[in-house]
């Protein structure tokens, strides 16, 4: 009997979502920026973490919601959207530690499936001020 896939200690968890929708996975990071993210998926067909299958209540743990975020970069296709806030607006940009940081942006850099990264820089009054698109 064979356990779930895994990589290092993460377990890898599979979903139809991506490949069969073609769904635009988009990602946040930082002060104010849960609701950007979710209003740009809305209008654009795309889908945050918390619109996906691999979605973790408001009182998940980290550990629980770093899980999910690594599956849903894990699962994610073509090139995603990651919305985050200009430095100082209205916090210091994206701290170091957080779950963009530490496991979605290297989950995302790890899936061959991922070609580009779309950075949606906005400032403290939600406006998007820059976009920048990196190829992977």
């Amino acid at each position: 009997m064979s356990g779930p896939a895994m990589k290092g200690n993460v377990e890898i968890r599979q979903s139809p979502f991506a490949a069969e929708s073609g769904t635009t996975s988009v990602f946040w990071s930082g002060g104010g920026s849960r609701t950007a993210a979710e209003t740009w998926a809305a209008n654009n067909g795309g889908q945050t973490l918390s619109m996906s299958p691999f979605a973790v209540g408001e009182n998940a743990t980290r550990a629980e919601a770093q899980s999910a975020s690594v599956s849903f970069a894990q699962n994610a296709s073509g090139d995603v959207h990651v919305f985050q806030p200009a430095a100082g607006q209205p916090l210091p940009g994206v701290p170091i530690n957080s779950i963009w940081s530490e496991s979605e942006y290297p989950a995302l850099m790890q899936n061959p499936n991922v070609t580009s990264i779309t950075y949606h820089i906005f400032d403290d009054s939600g406006s998007v001020i820059q976009t920048i698109t990196v190829p992977k």
